[in-house]
């Protein structure tokens, strides 16, 4: 995505051939990154993790976790949205991260 160069091999994105020369390239042509230290806030779940920056929507806790966990699913992740982050092994944190940066992503288009 631009923040190593391709030594090898090609990258594609959307069903096409890409190359990117900077972060801010490949961000401008829709690439979330994941970063291998994940961002996320510990004491909070999945779900509030997942929908960080919305915040009205933790009025309602239950559909949050129901949108939650229908979201994640359609990514075929299986993490439970009403599971604190601290209690999740590396794997599933990233996978949280990934669904983040997809559902951020989504919001922007």
């Amino acid at each position: 995505a631009g923040v190593f160069k391709l030594t090898e091999g090609k990258l594609f994105f959307d069903g096409r051939e890409v190359s990117f020369t900077t972060p801010a390239e490949a961000l401008r042509a829709g690439v979330a990154m994941v970063f291998q230290e994940t961002n996320l806030v510990p004491a909070m779940t999945v779900a509030q993790n997942l929908y960080l920056g919305e915040e009205k929507m933790f009025n309602r806790l239950r559909g949050l976790y129901i949108q939650a966990r229908q979201f994640l699913a359609g990514m075929g992740f299986q993490v439970d949205p009403t599971a604190q982050v601290r209690t999740l092994g590396d794997g599933h944190k990233q996978m949280v991260e990934m669904a983040r940066a997809v559902h951020h992503k989504d919001r922007k288009n």
